[in-house]
């Protein structure tokens, strides 16, 4: 098994450029966020009609954007 730092170092390829400066810790953690939210939600690509206007809804909720101004 590789070291944590061997593990960050061959992600960096696969995230933003913003995330691939920061330190290793950084990088892991995005990679390991980023894989476990494409487990839950899946491909945005292949959501039927109905989950599309349901996450559409979600963001443009009253308690969504009152979140997301704190």
């Amino acid at each position: 098994m590789p070291d944590k730092h061997q593990q960050a170092e061959e992600m960096r390829d696969d995230v933003p450029s913003t995330i691939a400066r920061s330190d290793d810790k950084a990088v892991r953690t995005y990679k390991k966020t980023l894989e476990s939210a494409e487990d839950t939600i899946g491909d945005p690509q292949n959501m039927n009609k109905d989950e599309l206007v349901q996450a559409i809804e979600k963001a443009n909720a009253p308690a969504t954007a009152r979140a997301r101004r704190k």
